[in-house]
């Protein structure tokens, strides 16, 4: 590394190459370029190394640089920088380490800010002004690359989509799995009230699975899962599975009157469902224990409401089973 004449001006329009320096004042700008050095780099020379502190940045005058990481004992360049590109403005502007090596790939010249030896705190002592200035243009940075991360996975929503119904869904039925529910559904419906929860229990299920085995179970229940899935799609809501034969339905914007319906409609299906392949000609005659609530309405937190209606449920289950309870304010298990 050997210092090369360059002019102050010169200096000032390779340094608006980064987004650090925009919008500063012309004699701000100047006097930055008088803490700034030129130098000329040798090939393989390393700028600096992954990990260590970010307490300068580096625009490329002429000649290239890349950065690569190493693993395994390999390097792995990661890009390659070229005339008018900078590098490490983003480390620097918000303080923290390097997060690659930088390494000459040809003779080059550079320009580094703040020039060695001068430090961040010396700039601040002398200037405070235009440092105070500088942070500003550090906070700008690092909310742009935020929002840049945002618009990426925004962009990418289709990949997102994907990778979430692969590890939400339950595999078996097609249905959504509870997890969605506490994770994502609870906090999408938060603007869409009133919404439903129903709670859904296939009556005398141990008899299917003991009388024709256990794969007519699992027949059984992706019929149910079919049934769900239309009731959830007509009325613009999700179908998910609990836990075993245990599944719900949650449905945003939804009137008493639209609630009781659905509770009507599913206690109408379970009975037809069938699994002939398993059963022949025998019909298994499932029923629903259910259970229903309206939320605010009958309960202030909504994932509470949940697990009462999903134990209002299994009480249903317990005691007879074939018929529909409505868990409000005032009945079973209310801890609220």
């Amino acid at each position: 590394m050997k210092p090369i004449s360059l002019p102050y001006s010169d200096r000032v329009t390779h340094l608006l190459s980064s987004a650090f320096f925009t919008r500063l004042l012309p004699d701000d700008l100047y006097w930055l370029a008088t803490k700034t050095g030129c130098y000329n780099y040798r090939k393989n020379e390393i700028l600096f190394r992954a990990g260590e502190r970010a307490t300068h940045f580096f625009v490329i005058v002429k000649g290239s640089i890349a950065v690569y990481s190493k693993e395994n004992n390999l390097e792995t360049i990661r890009a390659k920088f070229v005339e008018g590109d900078v590098l490490g403005d983003f480390d620097f502007a918000h303080q923290g380490a390097y997060d690659a090596t930088a390494k000459v790939c040809e003779d080059s010249e550079i320009l580094v800010f703040p020039d060695y030896p001068v430090t961040k705190e010396q700039l601040v002592n002398e200037r405070p002004d235009v440092s105070a200035r500088l942070l500003l243009r550090s906070v700008a940075m690092i909310s742009a690359r935020i929002r840049s991360t945002q618009n990426l996975i925004s962009e990418n929503a289709p990949w997102i989509r994907v990778l979430r119904n692969q590890m939400y869904t339950d595999k078996a039925t097609g249905l959504w799995v509870k997890s969605y529910f506490d994770e994502e559904i609870a906090r999408k419906v938060q603007k869409r009230q009133p919404v439903a929860i129903i709670c859904i229990k296939p009556d005398a299920f141990k008899n299917l699975c003991d009388s024709y085995g256990h794969k007519a179970g699992d027949a059984a229940m992706y019929e149910i899962a079919q049934v769900l899935l239309d009731i959830a799609y007509t009325n613009n809501g999700w179908a998910l599975r609990i836990k075993s034969n245990e599944t719900a339905l949650v449905i945003p914007e939804c009137t008493e009157k639209q609630l009781l319906s659905i509770c009507n409609e599913i206690a109408a299906a379970y009975p037809k469902i069938t699994v002939p392949g398993f059963t022949g000609n025998t019909a298994i005659m499932l029923t629903a224990s259910i259970a229903y609530s309206l939320w605010p309405e009958d309960g202030t937190l909504l994932k509470k409401l949940f697990e009462r209606t999903y134990s209002g449920m299994m009480y249903v289950w317990q005691n007879g089973g074939n018929r529909a309870e409505h868990i409000t304010m005032h009945n079973r298990n209310n801890n609220e």
